[in-house]
C-alpha cells in the first residue's frame, strides 16, 4: 500500500513514452490530485488479503489431504513435500484471484488522447473488462 504511488507512476511512464517522472507526477497530481497516486488502493489491498487466504487455506488443506504434519519431519523427503505444497496453494490462489490485478491497473490508466480515466469505480471497471474481452480480459 506504501508503494501504490510508484506503482501508479511506472505504469503512466509505461503508458506514456517520452515523459519524464516530473511531467507524469505533475499530470497525476493536476488531474486527480494527491488521491491520484493511491487510484485502485482498495483493490489492491483487498486482492492481496484474499490471495493469502486462500493460499493459507489451500496450504493447509493440502497437507491435511497428504498427511504432511509435524511427526513426518524426520523424513528425507518433508521438505520437498512442503515445497511442493507450497507451490500449488501459490499457483491456485495467485490464478483465482489474478483479476484484481487486471482491474487495478485497469484503474490506473489514462487514455492517452483524452488524459482522462476511462474506468472510475471498481464495478464499472469489471463491467468494462468483462464486455470488451469476457472471463478471458481478466487474465490478460
Amino acid at each position: 500500500s506504501l508503494l501504490n504511488p510508484l506503482f501508479v507512476i511506472r505504469l503512466r511512464i509505461q503508458l506514456s513514452p517520452g515523459h519524464s517522472m516530473t511531467q507524469v507526477m505533475q499530470a497525476i497530481y493536476a488531474q486527480d490530485g494527491l488521491t491520484g497516486f493511491y487510484r485502485g488502493l482498495g483493490t489492491g489491498v483487498s486482492g492481496r488479503a484474499c490471495e493469502s487466504m486462500l493460499y493459507w487455506m489451500l496450504y493447509e488443506r493440502l497437507k491435511q489431504h497428504c498427511g504432511t504434519h509435524s511427526e513426518t519431519l524426520s523424513t528425507p523427503y518433508f521438505g520437498a513435500q512442503v515445497m511442493s505444497l507450497s507451490m500449488v496453494a501459490k499457483l491456485v490462489s495467485s490464478t483465482l484471484v489474478y483479476p484484481y490485478n487486471v482491474v487495478r491497473v485497469h484503474l490506473w490508466e489514462v487514455n492517452p488522447e483524452s488524459g482522462v480515466h476511462e474506468y472510475n469505480h471498481l464495478w464499472q471497471t469489471v463491467r468494462g473488462i468483462w464486455r470488451a474481452d469476457g472471463v478471458r480480459g481478466f487474465y490478460s
